[in-house]
């Protein structure tokens, strides 16, 4: 094996396996035809801080400038669109993954700031030039030195031999072939291949007739030149060249510059990375303000009734013309899930022949494992818990310690071996009179009680579930 490719697996497997897991899943869903704003919202909804970020983002007043909230993900994915949350999520993810402490800090922050304000001058360009999918270019752009920054982020005794290597006065071309054997340009190649990041970044960026490729070179070299100062002679080169590309005036093209450059630094904070405010050069001299990081969150979700109403108030929209079952299907969850502050929230529906049940969406801790393991034969009323709930079609607030004998019979070998001896909730879906399904919440890993409090307002959110399921059901 190669340096080059012992460097790309590295990085996949141990240094940043959550960025390259989150883009593959990501990738997989954005392409495929069939995909659904369920699906996505369902990758972003497994990591609280990635869905506290992107809500944050969603409801900026560059992303939501009528300033109309979104305070799920599944409506930010239905309002702002696959390619704009696509390139939210790889934003966040690609500064989760790099934004720490390092020897060789400096070097990567920089290469950050340059990249985070390239994408934006490449997508502000993109839009100029009537692009349909600005954001496309945005990713591309913010990708570029990928390989690079998180070289200097892991590379360990490998970055201290490069540094050393470019202080002493090589050219960068030759220190890295000397001291890696292989370009770090190589290892973006390789890790945009391997992840599939970007299909734009892998075309060569010496393609001038592709003007997606242009766009992105010249939100680079913009960057880059506007680190020598917004004066230097390079800044009004590069920008002449996108004002030809737009078919705009040199004055009409730097305005969009230096508005994408505020921007940029304005939403370096959204992105939870306000360290690099500081790095993106400026065209007014004075220092732009440097606002502190956000307390990271918690993977606990506190009940919050405020959040819970917000969330009720965006359902109630779906009522209105024909609705989208699994979209209501999938806020309710998120309302159960994150207004309530459960662990683990699932929809599952009884098969067709009516002798199993099975999770269909799942959202919280574990939500891979709830999903293959909650999957349960309906042996009769009097056998399990589950099949009693779809008989009796009434909510239960089941908890071992206090259950009456015959309720903690119902609690089969496999359920208590798939969900532990937790307490949790659940109430019935019915449709047309017949129970098809149930959902079901718990704060089995936490191992937090529940409370009145807490059944009410999951019975209120299945309502709003039943209610969609009548509609329907009317046509």
């Amino acid at each position: 094996m190669t340096n080059l490719a012992r460097w790309t697996q590295r990085l996949g497997e141990q240094e940043m396996p959550i960025l390259a897991y989150t883009a593959q899943e990501i990738a997989l869903y954005t392409e495929r035809e069939d995909s659904s704003s369920v699906e996505m919202a369902q990758i972003i909804l497994r990591d609280s801080a990635m869905t506290a970020r992107v809500l944050k983002l969603a409801n900026s007043s560059y992303f939501n400038p009528a300033g109309h909230p979104m305070r799920t993900i599944s409506r930010a994915v239905v309002v702002l669109g696959y390619d704009v949350v696509k390139s939210l999520c790889l934003s966040i993810a690609l500064i989760n993954s790099l934004l720490k402490d390092s020897p060789q800090e400096a070097r990567v922050m920089q290469l950050m700031a340059q990249s985070f304000h390239a994408a934006m001058q490449a997508r502000s360009l993109a839009v100029a030039c009537r692009n349909r999918a600005p954001e496309e270019v945005y990713v591309a752009a913010l990708l570029s030195h990928l390989g690079e920054m998180a070289f200097w982020c892991f590379g360990g005794d490998q970055a201290e031999n490069l540094d050393a290597a470019l202080r002493s006065g090589l050219d960068p071309a030759q220190a890295e072939l000397k001291v890696l054997g292989f370009r770090l340009a190589r290892l973006t190649e390789n890790l945009n291949r391997e992840w599939n990041l970007s299909a734009l970044l892998s075309e060569s960026t010496d393609n001038d007739r592709d003007v997606r490729v242009r766009q992105v070179r010249l939100g680079r070299e913009l960057s880059q030149q506007a680190e020598q100062g917004w004066d230097h002679p390079g800044v009004k080169r590069v920008l002449g060249r996108m004002a030809k590309e737009a078919g705009l005036s040199l004055e009409q093209m730097s305005e969009i510059a230096y508005r994408s450059n505020e921007q940029a630094a304005r939403s370096a904070q959204d992105y939870g990375a306000a360290s690099l405010v500081r790095l993106i050069p400026q065209p007014d001299p004075s220092t732009p303000e440097v606002i502190e990081a956000d307390e990271p969150e918690s993977d606990v979700l506190h009940p919050d009734p405020l959040l819970q109403l917000q969330i009720l108030r965006e359902v109630a929209p779906l009522f209105e013309g024909r609705i989208d079952i699994n979209l209501l299907f999938n806020m309710v969850l998120e309302g159960i899930h994150r207004g309530i502050g459960m662990d683990r929230t699932l929809l599952a529906l009884v098969t067709p022949d009516r002798k199993r049940i099975r999770a269909k969406y799942t959202l919280g801790q574990g939500q891979h494992e709830l999903m293959q393991s909650f999957h349960f034969p309906l042996e009769g009323s009097r056998e399990d818990i589950f099949s009693l709930i779809l008989e009796r079609a009434e909510p239960l607030w089941f908890d071992p310690d206090t259950a009456r004998r015959d309720l903690v019979g119902l609690i089969t070998p496999a359920i208590g071996g798939a969900l532990g001896e937790t307490a949790f909730l659940a109430v019935p879906l019915v449709a047309q009179r017949r129970t098809i399904g149930l959902i079901y919440a718990d704060r089995g890993p936490s191992q937090r009680a529940l409370d009145e409090e807490s059944f009410s307002s999951f019975k209120h959110f299945c309502q709003q579930a039943n209610l969609g399921l009548s509609l329907v059901a009317r046509g």
